[in-house]
């Protein structure tokens, strides 16, 4: 029926963190999430987040209006924290428009540890300058999630976590 099997996800979660894991992330890069309303979204938060699982939500949308909604949401319902993804259907977008989308997501959520997922391939990198910038006003930025190649997880290692000892870089 091309409906979401919410029941299935509730389950893969629970056996993932049987497994050991201590959280999942629900739409936290590109994967099938286009295929979502924003409903269907945000019912597969809840469901995870009422049973227990640890939840990571990744704010990608095709604008910012929705990555906001995503990431309020999550606060509302008690998920774990953000997965902040660029403006992933602007190829090429400036700085100044990275940083007032990636604002306005950690803005919606304020209580939400959040990492920020660079990855080149969306046509955006994300700098140390522009990170560290929102560091400061967002005390709720707590990682950087690197994407890229070896030159970028370079980088990053480089000049955003060796800048800052409390800030975690995944891989």
């Amino acid at each position: 029926n091309r409906e979401p099997d919410f029941d299935a996800l509730v389950k893969k979660g629970h056996e993932l963190i049987e497994a050991g894991m201590s959280a999942v992330v629900y739409c936290g890069s590109m994967g099938d999430w286009p295929l979502l309303t924003e409903a269907q979204r945000q019912e597969g938060v809840a469901r995870l987040v009422a049973a227990g699982i640890p939840t990571i939500v990744g704010t990608g949308a095709v604008n910012s209006k929705e990555a906001v909604s995503h990431a309020a949401h999550a606060e509302k319902v008690g998920a774990q924290g953000l997965m902040v993804i660029p403006r992933v259907l602007s190829r090429g977008a400036s700085p100044t428009a990275q940083k007032a989308h990636f604002s306005a997501i950690l803005k919606a959520a304020p209580s939400l540890p959040a990492v920020i997922y660079n990855s080149p391939y969306y046509g955006f990198a994300t700098r140390a300058d522009l990170f560290f910038e929102l560091r400061r006003e967002f005390p709720n930025l707590i990682g950087f999630k690197e994407f890229g190649g070896a030159a970028d997880m370079r980088y990053a290692a480089e000049f955003i976590t060796s800048q800052d000892d409390s800030v975690t870089l995944m891989a």
